[in-house]
């Protein structure tokens, strides 16, 4: 096996963007992450004589994350050994994975088994997305677009979506940068007809041909009144009048009653995904 790194994404995107674009949905993540604002990233693919094996992105930030694209969401023990390999041989101190189920599981036992880690955390996120959006009866509110006059507010919903649906704490500072990336990214709020709002859907990440969407929040004071669903609808159908063709969300497995919201809107799973922290 080989292990190609890159020297910057230009040269990854040259030999890689092909067969990520093949699957926009399923690798909406790594594409989104590619151009952000982050010096410090490792770009690889393992190949062996038959091809492509695993394309992946390592992110050296304080939470320094490996995520991988695996395509037939299959791969050997051999092929994880060599990636954890190259990683310990690059001096990289991995704090995440994110990679479909199974898989990262078996790259962290690898890893842990080497550094001598004993504990972690993970949780499984159904990766979803839209086939065809169902039309609502319900369409009394307004989509606004958030502004950074909306910071104050949004900062106190992020607080609340990390307290509530991550189930972890989140200081002041931090839900501030979080609000602020919502807002320049694209954050709509349903209100009624007095201004108030409703709800909120966030366009999180971007990619060639669609959005990935998510911070969908309702405050508890406004809930069981179908303020979330058209929310969505009202965003989705923005988003499909911009000729995107791509709409993909991740819906976590403890909230049964999002997962059905969203297919009854029209999405259905195509990925499960797990997410490991340690």
């Amino acid at each position: 096996m080989i292990f190609k790194e890159y020297k910057n994404e230009e040269e990854f995107l040259k030999e890689n963007e092909y067969e990520l674009l093949l699957a926009q949905d399923i690798n909406n993540t790594m594409l989104s992450i590619i151009p952000q604002v982050e010096k410090e990233k490792v770009f690889f693919r393992i190949e062996n004589n038959y091809g492509i094996e695993l394309i992946g992105i390592i992110t050296k930030t304080e939470r320094k994350g490996l995520i991988v694209y695996i395509k037939d969401s299959s791969i050997s023990i051999d092929t994880c050994e060599f990636l954890v390999e190259e990683i310990l041989s690059r001096n990289i101190d991995l704090k995440e994975i994110k990679a479909p189920k199974g898989i990262a599981d078996i790259i962290f036992d690898i890893y842990s088994r080497k550094k001598n880690i004993t504990s972690k955390k993970s949780k499984t996120c159904y990766l979803m997305r839209l086939n065809n959006l169902n039309k609502i009866d319900k369409q009394d509110g307004m989509i606004r677009k958030a502004t950074m006059e909306d910071l104050e507010f949004e900062k106190n919903m992020v607080l609340d979506i990390y307290n509530e649906t991550f189930e972890q704490e989140c200081i002041e500072s931090r839900a501030y940068e979080i609000a602020e990336v919502y807002i320049k990214k694209g954050l709509y709020f349903l209100v009624d007809e007095f201004g108030e709002i409703l709800s909120q859907v966030s366009t999180t990440q971007i990619f060639k041909d669609g959005y990935t969407i998510g911070a969908v929040y309702t405050p508890k004071s406004k809930r069981r009144r179908g303020h979330a669903k058209e929310c969505l609808y009202k965003v989705i159908k923005k988003i499909l009048d911009e000729d995107k063709e791509i709409i993909v969300l991740y819906s976590n497995t403890k909230k049964i009653g999002n997962r059905e919201l969203y297919e009854g809107l029209g999405f259905e799973i195509i990925l499960e995904e797990t997410y490991i922290n340690f």
